[in-house]
């Protein structure tokens, strides 16, 4: 939305708030590194005529915005993780990656640094610990996991053009996997405690994988069509590869 507050014009068409119509917002309903203060905003536009996943209002009707502690928590993790990109954009691609790799298996904030398809996630995992650090935790509403999952969130944010969507935190809450019971084990095949490097051994897709069995693995892993398995294929010109990464040696 596009809206003006009691005279003054709103920071960005896609500040944080929740929209009070009664139901079940999500955690975000849109989002910005820019903070949104509590209070009537009056509404006279639908933003790139994307339909809103709440009831939409007539055209300067006035609604009320009400951050609770949960948003501002996001809101608050979102803006030191922008910073983050701001500071080095090649960590966005990085975060990108991490959330996927993460999430096969389920999203618990943890990754195996022992297999060699993590390789060079190290370097976003210690990037975002002051993050997590700062926002996540005992006496908090986020935990690393939800961190990990902003943090893809925020970068591809960052990086659209100009046709733009919105990318929210719908749920926040996601059990780690040192809290979840899981089993993580060490080079030698030991049980150890689990950490955000040392994770459940999980099987991901390898690099010279058949294009049908890709869509497999996309399709049982997350219920993604070809067309989602596609989208998400694409999403790795946010970043680039390294070549000490990649697995592959040889000659340039």
């Amino acid at each position: 939305w596009h809206c003006n507050q009691q005279g003054g014009l709103c920071p960005t068409s896609q500040s944080n708030g929740q929209v009070v119509f009664g139901g079940d917002p999500p955690v975000e309903n849109w989002l910005s590194t820019w903070p949104l203060a509590a209070g009537s905003y009056r509404a006279f536009l639908l933003r790139n005529n994307v339909q809103a996943p709440w009831p939409v209002v007539a055209a300067s009707e006035v609604f009320q915005v009400v951050l609770t502690p949960e948003m501002m928590a996001v809101q608050a993790a979102r803006a030191d993780i922008a910073q983050l990109v701001t500071d080095n954009v090649k960590l966005a691609g990085k975060f990108l990656r991490l959330s996927f790799h993460d999430c096969i298996g389920g999203c618990d904030g943890c990754v195996d640094l022992l297999n060699i398809e993590n390789r060079g996630l190290l370097e976003p995992i210690q990037a975002l610990r002051p993050v997590v650090s700062a926002h996540a935790g005992a006496g908090t509403f986020l935990s690393r996991a939800d961190i990990w999952m902003l943090s893809a969130f925020t970068a591809i944010d960052m990086l659209q053009g100009p046709q733009r969507i919105d990318f929210p935190l719908r749920h926040i809450g996601r059990v780690n996997c040192e809290d979840a019971q899981d089993v993580c084990l060490n080079e030698d095949l030991a049980q150890v405690p689990c950490s955000d490097t040392r994770g459940p051994h999980r099987h991901h897709p390898v690099a010279d994988i058949t294009t049908h069995d890709l869509f497999e693995f996309f399709n049982e892993a997350f219920g993604f069509t070809i067309k989602q398995t596609v989208a998400i294929m694409g999403a790795h010109t946010i970043g680039e590869l390294q070549r000490e990464n990649s697995g592959v040696e040889g000659p340039s």
